[in-house]
C-alpha cells in the first residue's frame, strides 16, 4: 500500500506541474484532440484523481496502523470484523457456517467463510504469521465440525 501511495503522490506532483505550466494542446492516441484550455482541464483532472488516490492510500495505511480489529473464537462462535475497513463486528455461530475455503490470490491467502448471514474473509495478512493462519483454519474447522456433529473431512469444509 505504501508503494501505491508513493506512486500516486509522484503522479500528483507530475500532474500539478503539467496543469500549472501547460501552454499547448494535447492529442491523445490520435483519437482525441484537445486545445490548450481543454488540455489544462484534463491535466487538472488527472492531478485531482492522483491526489484522491494518494489520500485514500494514506487513509487506509493509517486505518491499518490504528485499527484494533481482532478475530476471536470461543466455544460457540467466531467474532470478526465484517470487512477489512469495517468497525462492525459480526458474530457467526459455528453451526451457521456452511462452507470454508482457503484461496490464494498471487502471494496472499484468504480463508473465506460462507454462513447463513453472508460471507466474510480472513486474510493471512491480518494475522502475525503463517502458522497462526493455519492454526485459525484448523481450529475453526474442528469447531464447525463439532457444531455440526460431523467429521472435519465434510465436503462443505473444502480447503483449496
Amino acid at each position: 500500500m505504501a508503494f501505491a501511495t508513493l506512486f500516486f503522490g509522484v503522479c500528483s506532483a507530475i500532474g500539478y506541474n503539467s496543469a500549472a505550466t501547460n501552454d499547448r494542446g494535447l492529442i491523445i492516441d490520435g483519437a482525441v484532440t484537445l486545445d490548450t484550455g481543454q488540455a489544462t482541464i484534463f491535466f487538472w483532472c488527472l492531478f485531482g484523481a492522483a491526489v484522491a488516490m494518494s489520500l485514500g492510500g494514506l487513509f487506509v495505511m493509517v486505518q491499518g496502523m490504528i485499527s484494533t480489529q481482532t478475530v476471536s473464537m470461543d466455544d460457540k462462535a467466531l467474532r470478526m470484523p465484517k470487512s477489512g475497513l469495517s468497525h462492525r463486528i459480526v458474530t457467526i455461530p459455528y453451526g451457521d457456517i456452511v462452507k470454508m475455503t482457503v484461496i490464494q490470490i498471487k502471494s496472499q491467502r484468504f480463508l473465506t467463510i460462507e454462513y447463513a448471514g453472508g460471507k466474510v474473509s480472513i486474510s493471512r495478512s491480518m494475522l502475525p504469521t503463517n502458522a497462526t493462519f493455519e492454526k485459525v483454519c484448523n481450529v475453526l474447522s474442528e469447531r464447525v465440525a463439532i457444531a455440526r456433529q460431523t467429521a472435519p473431512s465434510d465436503p462443505g469444509l473444502s480447503r483449496l
